[in-house]
């Protein structure tokens, strides 16, 4: 950039450059990589280096000039007080603790004749270097100091960053004295822009110029990282040898190092001899002085403030030092100014994006909800279109291409992320990710992705269109060298009029801003899809698929929450069967008898208030749970049912007139967790007796089985004398067959009563105190079993079931390890089931923290049994989810059923979760089931829980991979 040069404007449409140019750019790289920048044996003439061993002063590299600066010439062998009085060495010596590079760390030292030098010190690799150079004067220190002050304070009192970088120029011009001072800022390729000038007015200006990447190689841009300050006081002046004792061997390889003294690394000296090429580059811009400060933010390279001269200029040591440290406050103002702009685009788009937030909050189908705010989606991110697409169905706003293209470029922009390992992200040049996509440049030059966990093709694409733009350049980009036609020798470009360049096929950049709205629509979006999926595991886990009728265990939550919130409150359990459906299934079938199911529920609608839950007690049983202000009203309910009831219905084209029997039982007269039962033996009355439509059941008596009392008594004796016992159901690699691990599960023969269910005997440990006691022989019994299987790679892990009653005592930790140091097991082989609601509380939560933290493993069982929270995986320690039955049964034959486990497993994957499947019974699931990537799975249709014998042999029959 010299006003000498003849600069004449050239338009060119961006096209790849040639075959040549490629070769002439790989070659100019090549040949930069190549020089020993940070070890040139050499250094520019303004001052004079020593390099030093501080722990005994001997001297090992000396500049050529070093005994006209020093007074006496150094020789091979000698010391640092050969050269130095006592008192230079004692200041040098206080410098080195400092940082490897400041050119503030100087002091001035005088010669045995007194003669004052600056001397500026830093270590490296074990040596310590000092430079001599020519000292300032005090006043003209002073005033540099005072003026750079006053160009700081003003530079804070700048608003915007342009404006900041503008006072830049106009400040460190006023200071320094250069003919002209450039504010250069690098983009995302690594090309320079000057943003900021300022120079005589009769000057030709460069603001606005652009210049290649390659006018800075890679390993001259690392070197502006380490040495933030670099002054070149005259590109002609010669350099001199660094001379180097012959028996040196580097600290960093221990290899020799002959004479010469290209053994020292002159990464931070001030001295270091320039690049020829970069000296090369220099003068054919006209320049003959120049100074470089570097801007560094975050660890990278910004930009730089960089200064011209036309002739000689040496710039002392107090002025270099303030042009380091206004750098580094530059560099801090600028973050400072970026936060700011950050802050107020996002302010700016927060508007928008809260509203989408809202939209998806309120949504039962995301594609819905994102066409109703359209404008604000694509505000959100500043985008011309997008295209939306979930479960397989696609939705185009704004400006775009055609979908099929849509689909295309989803797909591959997804791929592109995952390969890099991000979870969004976009390119202004598509064309350039992915030719296949030049044709919808007009629309879609840059393309954003946001993709979903749900399928491959799920998520977001944003286009911006085709930004046409012209860029100039200091110089063809394309032409960045230049071959000498007589010797064929390569350097740097001779040209640097300006080249004005029209970009195509580029949009406008994504910035932060960008990105960062990107991560808080895909977090509103994954959010709105989890619930969306809990909502659809509700139904699904409270409803039937064929029916829509309400299950059983659903109905009952909902008589326990009714009544709970209101002890006093009239509430009914009517359980009501048509006497004709054994007949119409044994007739027509079982869809009839489902059809029937359906058809009833039709015409006893208009009975049922909105408050009412209807829905299956079982198979040949419909169950309802009501609430009015009497048992009088009840009783009309019931009534009214009977009637509604007798309306005829058509069953495959025959005419059927149902007869209805009802058996009632009314809370609070009776407790509510006996009403269902109390109902279903009025239905039995009413079923036995043809007279009686309707029965209105009471208490029954005690039965036979042991009382939750006799539980609680007998629960502690039978732990004591080992008459708990464990039986274990294999959980299956469903690809391979083989047994991954194997869940043990507690058992209990009552002496009195036999065999007793875990539903009654459990809770009853638990009220006795018991819990812990029975979690521990469990651990036990458990590792007993699976130890040698382990040890012998038939399986990988046991599993055993942990209460919150057990999991509250903080010395479970302890008793687990040592189990499993007993068993000689390392610790990630046990694994440890917890329920949801065992984690409620936060202590809970902490302490399965500690487990996962010895090693152990962590599984949330039951996942999707009404319960579990897709919304709350994020916050629990979990390793493995088992998905509940609920949201298997059904797979592979209900295609609503398939998409929720897939949309489940896909979500909780997205976690990082593994994943297992439990209660496989059927053929039918199993291979539907095979498509998914599971960790394991369990069911019947693999293994009922079998003894210890039995799983041995179980073992040896399906094989282990080796």
């Amino acid at each position: 950039m010299s006003e000498k040069n003849d600069r004449a404007a050239e338009t060119r449409a961006l096209m790849p450059a040639p075959v040549g140019d490629r070769e002439e750019m790989a070659r100019h790289i090549a040949i930069c990589e190549a020089e020993p920048i940070t070890f040139p044996g050499r250094v520019q003439d303004f001052g004079a280096l020593l390099a030093f061993d501080p722990t005994n002063g001997r001297l090992h590299y000396w500049s050529e000039n070093a005994g006209a600066w020093l007074g006496r010439d150094p020789v091979p062998g000698c010391v640092l007080a050969d050269l130095l009085p006592a008192p230079a060495i004692a200041r040098i010596m206080e410098m080195l603790s400092c940082e490897h590079y400041a050119p503030t760390n100087f002091t001035s030292v005088a010669r045995f004749d007194n003669h004052i030098h600056d001397a500026v010190v830093h270590q490296i690799e074990g040596l310590a270097v000092v430079e001599l150079l020519r000292a300032g004067a005090a006043l003209d220190a002073a005033q540099s100091v005072s003026a750079a002050q006053a160009a700081l304070a003003r530079l804070r009192e700048t608003d915007g960053l342009d404006d900041l970088l503008a006072a830049t120029a106009r400040e460190w011009r006023a200071l320094t004295g250069y003919d002209r001072v450039m504010v250069y800022r690098f983009d995302e390729d690594g090309h320079g822009a000057i943003v900021a000038e300022a120079c005589d007015p009769q000057r030709e200006p460069f603001l606005g110029l652009h210049y290649p990447a390659s006018d800075i190689p890679a390993q001259a841009r690392r070197m502006y990282l380490l040495q933030r300050v670099r002054m070149i006081p005259d590109i002609h002046a010669p350099t001199l040898t660094l001379h180097g004792t012959d028996f040196i061997a580097r600290p960093s390889t221990g290899e020799a190092e002959g004479a010469s003294g290209e053994g020292l690394d002159m990464a931070y000296a001030v001295l270091r001899a320039v690049s020829p090429y970069h000296l090369a580059y220099l003068d054919n811009m006209g320049v003959r002085a120049t100074l470089a400060v570097s801007l560094i933010l975050d660890g990278a390279l910004w930009g730089m403030v960089v200064c011209h001269h036309d002739n000689p200029r040496m710039v002392d040591s107090t002025l270099r030092g303030l042009c380091d440290m206004l750098g580094q406050s530059l560099s801090e103002m600028i973050a400072t100014r970026n936060a700011v702009d950050h802050q107020r685009a996002m302010a700016r788009r927060a508007d928008a994006l809260r509203k989408v937030e809202a939209a998806l909050d309120e949504a039962g189908r995301v594609s819905e909800a994102l066409k109703a705010v359209a404008p604000d989606l694509l505000a959100v991110m500043q985008a011309g279109g997008v295209y939306c697409n979930f479960g397989g169905s696609g939705l185009r706003l704004g400006e775009t291409p055609p979908e099929r293209e849509c689909k295309a470029i989803l797909q591959a922009m997804a791929r592109l992320q995952a390969e890099q390992g991000r979870h969004h992200g976009g390119t202004h040049h598509l064309a350039e990710a992915d030719p296949r996509f030049e044709p919808a440049r007009l629309v879609a030059s840059g393309a954003y992705v946001i993709p979903t966990p749900n399928t491959p093709l799920d998520g977001l694409v944003f286009f911006r269109p085709e930004l046409t733009q012209e860029v100039a350049w200091g110089g063809d980009p394309n032409h960045p060298v230049h071959i000498d036609e007589a010797s064929g020798q390569l350097g740097p470009r001779h040209s640097f009029a300006a080249w004005i360049e029209v970009v195509r096929g580029q949009s406008q950049r994504w910035d932060d801003v960008d990105t960062r709205m990107a991560e808080l629509l895909r977090r509103s979006l994954v959010s709105a899809l989890l619930r969306i999926t809990e909502e659809q595991i509700a139904f699904l886990g409270q409803h039937e698929s064929e029916t829509g009728l309400m299950t059983r265990s659903a109905l009952e939550a909902r008589l326990r929450r009714i009544t709970a919130a209101a002890p006093q409150a009239h509430v009914a359990v009517m359980l009501i069967a048509v006497k004709q459906r054994e007949a119409v299934a044994a007739r027509h079938g079982a869809a009839a008898a489902i059809a029937l199911d359906r058809l009833m529920r039709d015409n006893i609608s208009p009975a049922l208030a909105r408050t009412d839950h209807l829905g299956r007690y079982d198979d040949g049983t419909l169950m309802l749970v009501a609430r009015r202000d009497s048992p009088q009203a009840l009783r009309l309910l019931a009534s009214r049912i009977i009637e509604l009831g007798r309306k005829p219905v058509e069953i495959d084209g025959h005419q059927h007139t149902p007869l209805i029997r009802i058996g009632t039982a009314f809370c609070p007269e009776v407790p509510p967790g006996e009403a269902p039962a109390i109902a279903m033996r009025a239905l039995r009355e009413a079923r036995d007796d043809s007279r009686r439509r309707i029965v209105f059941g009471a208490p029954a008596g005690p039965d036979s089985g042991p009382s939750h009392a006799e539980l609680m008594l007998e629960i502690g004796p039978a732990l004591a004398r080992g008459e708990i016992r464990a039986v274990f159901q294999p959980l299956v690699d469903i690809r391979s067959g083989r047994v991954r691990g194997i869940e043990a599960l507690a058992r209990f023969d009552s002496r009195t009563h036999g065999s007793v269910s875990p539903a009654r005997f459990i809770p009853a440990a638990v009220e006795a105190g018991q819990i812990f006691l029975l979690t521990t022989t469990m651990i036990d019994l458990a590792l007993r079993v699976a130890a040698p299987l382990i040890r012998d790679g038939k399986i990988d892990f046991v599993s055993v079931n942990l209460d919150a009653a057990a999991l509250a005592r903080r010395s479970i930790s302890a008793v687990a390890r040592s189990a499993l140091d007993a068993h000689g097991l390392p610790y990630h082989h046990l694994v440890l089931e917890v329920t949801e609601t065992s984690m409620c509380a936060q202590e809970a939560v902490e302490a399965l923290r500690r487990l996962q933290a010895e090693g152990m493993r962590i599984a949330l069982d039951d996942f999707g049994a009404g319960y579990s929270s897709l919304g709350e995986l994020a916050r629990l320690p979990a390793d493995i989810v088992k998905i509940d039955r609920k949201l298997v049964t059904g797979i592979g034959t209900d295609p609503r059923v398939t998409a929720i486990f897939s949309a489940v497993r896909n979500l909780v994957s997205s976690l990082g979760i593994a994943c297992i499947a439990e209660g496989i019974e059927t053929r039918e699931e199993c291979e539907a089931l095979a498509g998914e990537d599971l960790f394991a799975v369990q069911g019947y249709y693999f293994a009922r829980p079998m003894s210890p014998e039995a799983l041995v042999a179980f073992t040896e029959n399906t094989g282990h991979d080796s």
